[in-house]
């Protein structure tokens, strides 16, 4: 519902896909997460190989989804945005694409898009997807204290990638003396 202002979308090799969506509706900011309850693309793979066709139907597939809201604030949208279009500017592609992991896909309005195949935890990318989860996380927490204390932490964890040192990390960046 409402505009999206940032997005990412989580496509993992053999568990439920899910994304994250900021959204304005009606003056009022909401992270949401959304989360699939079995695999598209595990159903899609096992429809095609069990009828030996190459065409799949809507109808044949679950598409329930658990979804998860909190409200957030301006300045906590403006500095995830922030974030998400550095990343994305830094790369349309944050890094290597393999088997067997997970992708992440970035936007921060319509024209940013960028993607990641499962980084290291210590590179920028890394880091990024590790904030991604935390919002999902934060999107389900009920106790209004404990969603404070989050968005405090992750506005730190904002604030870290504001600082240029941390896209050093960042895969095809030329390292300095």
């Amino acid at each position: 519902p409402g505009t999206t202002m940032v997005s990412v979308t989580v496509y993992p090799s053999f568990r439920p896909e899910w994304a994250i969506r900021v959204t304005r509706q009606s003056g009022h900011l909401a992270l949401y997460a959304l989360t699939f309850n079995s695999s598209i693309w595990g159903q899609v793979q096992h429809v095609l190989m069990s009828t030996n066709r190459h065409v799949v139907y809507a109808s044949e597939i679950d598409t329930d989804v658990s979804i998860h809201t909190v409200r957030v604030t301006p300045r906590f949208v403006a500095r995830l945005s922030a974030v998400i279009t550095l990343a994305v500017d830094r790369s349309s592609i944050l890094g290597e694409n393999g088997v067997d992991g997970v992708m992440y896909q970035f936007s921060a309005g319509p024209s940013t898009c960028a993607q990641s195949w499962s980084p290291d935890s210590w590179t920028g990318p890394g880091r990024l997807v590790a904030m991604v989860d935390e919002l999902r996380v934060l999107a389900g927490v009920k106790s209004p204290a404990i969603r404070e204390a989050m968005q405090g932490t992750m506005a730190h964890q904002m604030q870290i990638f504001s600082d240029p040192g941390i896209y050093a990390l960042w895969p095809g960046t030329p390292v300095k003396d």
